[in-house]
């Protein structure tokens, strides 16, 4: 065993057969901690120095190597806990634990690579664009710069992206020209899904815009998550919400819904009313529209403005008379986010693979 000066200890042991000409060995790395104020990463593997800021967590690791005059081969296990790193990425990676197994071999002039790194409830803050809660195991058949075996899939509880989206599940692929392909990336929100149209950007980098389509939304619980007191509805809503990158946030411009054929819209409100708002309230007590719309402006951090345009009729409010309301507010749409981290569940084939990795 050998302890190094940052006080890490490794443990090491190797045979070698001098007539077979081959042999094997293994080194083992005790549990080490990192901490901002305490042993640094940096000190023990001064070549991340350059790539890495902030450091912590839990760390330990298994190499084991085997060799002959024909093929050598490493192999590197690796759990890192309580994870937090930061650098020149342009990202902060924190969360529960990240797992590695990873082997190269080279036998003449051939090299054979391939990874599967194990990612559990792991959160990516990259400024404009943060994941909560991600969950993956994604396979490799090259290291650096690294490349995935075909498509990956991956499951993530909140994508806040100008829109809070949560409950997510992604297939993606990074190819050999470091370009981040994303297949399909859905949401089930609000009774419905929400879908971002395929794109692809630079690896290490998040994309200057993409579009966000809704299906199936039900009308009362995207009126529960605007948590507006006495306002219920029933409907089905669709549209599609551009979102693009301004001033370091992605923001929703010129997003549209609407619903999808006739419902009803009720406000009760429990307190007093304005005077001037008494009539407005009454023929909205029992309100069955024809035509509903809503546009929708602002990021998730940052202001949302909503407008609201109402065709239709009360029945009960002068006899039927028919009625058009423009209405506006204003609200955060990023109380949205906690709302889906409350309720997660981490998909089953997801987990399954979790489950199994390592085997």
């Amino acid at each position: 065993s050998a302890k190094g000066g940052a006080g890490v200890t490794v443990d090491f042991d190797a045979r070698h057969d001098l007539a077979a000409g081959a042999g094997d060995g293994a080194a083992r790395l005790s549990p080490v901690a990192f901490a901002a104020k305490g042993k640094s990463l940096k000190a023990v593997f001064p070549a991340l120095a350059s790539r890495i800021d902030t450091a912590e967590g839990n760390l330990m690791a298994v190499l084991t190597g085997t060799w002959s005059a024909e093929r050598q081969c490493a192999r590197l296990e690796a759990l890192a806990r309580g994870v937090k790193l930061a650098g020149g990425w342009g990202a902060t990676v924190k969360g529960g634990q990240v797992a590695a197994d990873a082997t190269l071999c080279r036998a003449g002039e051939g090299v054979e690579q391939k990874a599967s790194v194990l990612l559990e409830n792991i959160d990516v803050d990259a400024g404009a664009l943060a994941l909560k809660r991600l969950n993956a195991v994604v396979a490799l058949e090259r290291l650096w710069p690294p490349v995935t075996r075909g498509e990956q899939e991956v499951a993530v509880a909140v994508l806040d992206a100008g829109l809070p989206m949560t409950d997510g599940l992604a297939r993606f692929e990074v190819t050999a020209d470091r370009m981040l392909k994303i297949a399909k990336l859905d949401f089930g929100w609000a009774g419905g899904t929400v879908g971002v149209a395929p794109f692809e950007t630079p690896l290490l980098q998040t994309p200057d815009g993409f579009d966000v389509r809704l299906d199936g939304i039900d009308l009362d619980a995207l009126l529960a998550m605007l948590q507006v007191g006495g306002l219920k509805g029933e409907g089905i809503l669709a549209g599609r919400l551009p979102v693009r990158r301004v001033d370091g946030e992605y923001r929703i411009q010129g997003g549209r819904l609407a619903a999808v054929g006739p419902g009803t819209l009720v406000y009760r409100p429990a307190g007093p009313v304005a005077q001037g708002a008494k009539i407005a309230i009454e023929a909205l007590s029992n309100f069955h529209y024809s035509t509903l719309a809503m546009t929708v402006e602002g990021g998730a951090r940052s202001e949302a403005r909503v407008g609201l345009t109402l065709e239709g009729a009360n029945p009960d409010f002068h006899d039927g008379f028919p009625v058009v309301f423009e209405l506006n507010a204003t609200g955060e749409i990023g109380r949205m986010m906690n709302d889906g981290l409350a309720v997660y569940k981490v998909p089953d084939q997801i987990r399954d693979r979790m489950n199994r990795f390592g085997e």
